[in-house]
């Protein structure tokens, strides 16, 4: 589908709303699809943007996520921890 500038920066606002406002939302591709009622090839468009911009990430199971939800092995990244700063220069 082509998508005017208008039309794309409203639908990236609208996803980036509910990655914010769903704490813990991690979609496929054909999930995103069928929650915003878009074709594939556009899901993964908005979604590739949105981790370009930083916002999101991919795992390599091919699931969206908020870029700070990422863990390794279960274990969240140190730099992410809110006493991180305590541990500066150890």
């Amino acid at each position: 589908m082509g998508w005017g500038f208008e039309d794309a920066a409203a639908m990236l606002q609208r996803i980036r709303g509910e990655f914010r406002e769903m704490p813990g939302l991690k979609l496929t591709i054909a999930q995103a699809a069928r929650l915003w009622q878009l074709d594939p090839a556009s899901s993964r468009e908005f979604l590739d943007a949105l981790v370009m911009d930083g916002m999101l990430r991919r795992k390599a199971d091919g699931v969206y996520l908020v870029a700070s939800d990422t863990t390794l092995d279960g274990v969240r990244p140190l730099h992410t921890l809110s006493h991180a700063k305590n541990w500066e220069g150890v």
